[in-house]
């Protein structure tokens, strides 16, 4: 199956506990890797400027097709700086690489998750067998000094509907609809048949599926950092779902996939027998939950403990 990635390309400065770390970034990277782990044919879609690192590139085109990824010369490519303090980050854009354009003609399987605005909401248009959305670029500012702060992007409220999957956490579902988002996750889900992923950080994820309820727990992990979690769970998710057609057992996987990605620093192929070993774990877990109450109950126990 070919499943293609768009969005940039990044090399992230990770910052933690005093010390620095350089690393290959961005969603193709951990989502990409991913896919590959589990035996997804994965096309990058992205752009990286005449900075990028020719290790990374290398390491990249032994596991993924880069043949739509343009080499700009002149530009720089996307660059972020993670700081962590604890559980919570600052995020820092310091150079961004060129816009892309739409996604090959030829793509069916899609994964669309910008970075920093770098993707036309017009993507949204293609037709496609199945388009999966991590809108973090999407719902991103930038102040004088770089410093990432999110915003309710009320235009792409209005392509939601197009999509399949949509994996969004909790604090970007906070700022885009306000405290609307469970209601409004509903009816995506029942009246358009939108499957979303409410990423809950270290705390698990919450399924809405055609009108229905479900909470995944998290995987128990020594993880220091969380940089590529969501991008991880995005691959995981979309790989078992394409294959499997179980939103529980996807998000199992994609929860899986995640704990295992923060184990280590930077974008890693993975034991796909060990995220099946841990999914199965976390599938056994699973609940449903029967009202939004129920929902909100969670979301205070999540930010309390």
């Amino acid at each position: 199956m070919k499943i293609f990635v768009a969005g940039h390309i990044t090399v992230d400065e990770i910052v933690y506990a005093g010390k620095t770390i350089t690393s290959l970034g961005g969603p193709p990277s951990y989502t990409g890797l991913v896919l590959r782990s589990l035996g997804a044919d994965v096309y990058i879609v992205s752009a990286v400027g005449g900075d990028f690192p020719e290790d990374y590139w290398n390491f990249l085109e032994k596991y993924v097709y880069l043949k739509y990824v343009a080499k700009v010369p002149e530009a720089k490519t996307t660059r972020f700086r993670l700081i962590y303090s604890g559980e919570s980050r600052e995020l820092y854009l310091v150079s961004r690489c060129i816009d892309l354009s739409e996604v090959p003609t030829e793509a069916e399987y899609i994964h669309v998750s910008p970075v920093a605005q770098e993707l036309p909401l017009t993507v949204f248009e293609k037709d496609c067998l199945f388009l999966s959305l991590d809108p973090q670029g999407y719902l991103r500012k930038f102040s004088e000094d770089g410093k990432v702060v999110l915003y309710s992007n009320k235009e792409l409220l209005s392509r939601l509907h197009n999509v399949n999957h949509l994996r969004i956490s909790l604090n970007e579902a906070e700022v885009l609809l306000g405290e609307a988002w469970p209601k409004y996750f509903m009816k995506l889900s029942k009246e358009h048949k939108v499957l979303v992923s409410l990423g809950l950080g270290a705390k698990g994820v919450i399924i809405f599926n055609e009108g229905k309820l479900h909470y995944i727990p998290p995987y128990a992990t020594s993880a220091k950092q969380s940089t590529g979690a969501g991008d991880a769970y995005a691959g995981g998710f979309l790989q078992a779902y394409l294959s499997e057609e179980d939103p529980l057992w996807a998000a199992a996987i994609g929860s899986a996939a995640a704990s295992l990605v923060v184990e280590k620093p930077g974008p890693t192929l993975i034991n796909r027998k060990e995220v099946e070993a841990r999914a199965s774990e976390l599938y056994s877990k699973h609940r449903t939950l029967f009202s939004v109450e129920e929902v909100y109950e969670l979301i205070k126990y999540s930010k309390e403990t």
